[in-house]
């Protein structure tokens, strides 16, 4: 929770911006990415805190909770080859250590998907279809909701919509109250009033 609220503060509070030659201050958004080919991927470091194997469906859950954190961000986003499908290092001998050159760096993978980074690749295409379609996801202002050691909740608003997103980290049931009828972008489903967030999971849930 405290990770995302620093992540999802707007560019002013974290200080991205400077002068033009006019004396006007021009504004940057920092891309945001879960991994790139110097560091170790997520996949590692999800098996180092957790201990969990992978290409199981803790493994997965956990890798789409980042993957859906990571795609509500307002500001520009990448998502390194191979987090799609919830890919490891090739060596990933030290457990997920951080900074080894070009540690992450593979071939590729574009097919022959195996059931669980089917189900990573699906939904993280759910979700950029959700963030393609929607400006409050890519470019809303973010007013939290909610925010504990494992669950997080915030109110996006852009574009004339108000999406609500969240992001349940622990492996219990959580809750969050939207004050009124919507549906999840992510899955489909309708909600009124109050709206369930099962354990390792996350929504964008528009209002109606």
């Amino acid at each position: 929770g405290s990770a995302l609220a620093y992540t999802y503060q707007t560019y002013e509070k974290k200080g991205y911006s400077c002068k033009d030659d006019d004396g006007q201050y021009d504004t940057y958004y920092p891309n945001l990415m879960l991994t790139n080919h110097d560091l170790y991927r997520i996949g590692d470091l999800i098996q180092k805190r957790y201990g969990c194997g992978y290409d199981n469906e803790t493994y997965a859950k956990r890798n789409m909770v980042l993957l859906a954190a990571q795609i509500a961000y307002s500001g520009p986003i990448t998502i390194y080859y191979g987090d799609e499908i919830g890919a490891r290092s090739a060596d990933n001998s030290n457990g997920g250590g951080w900074y080894a050159d070009n540690v992450a760096r593979s071939s590729g993978k574009i097919s022959g998907f195996t059931t669980w980074e089917q189900k990573i690749h699906d939904f993280t295409r759910d979700c950029l279809a959700a963030r393609a379609g929607h400006e409050a996801l890519w470019g809303g202002t973010n007013q939290e909701v909610k925010n504990t050691s494992s669950f997080y909740v915030a109110k996006k608003q852009g574009g004339g919509e108000t999406i609500f997103i969240a992001f349940n980290y622990g492996t219990g049931s959580e809750s969050f109250d939207i004050g009124g009828s919507g549906t999840d972008l992510i899955s489909g489903e309708s909600f009124s009033g109050n709206v369930s967030v099962p354990g390792l999971s996350a929504r964008y849930v528009l209002v109606k």
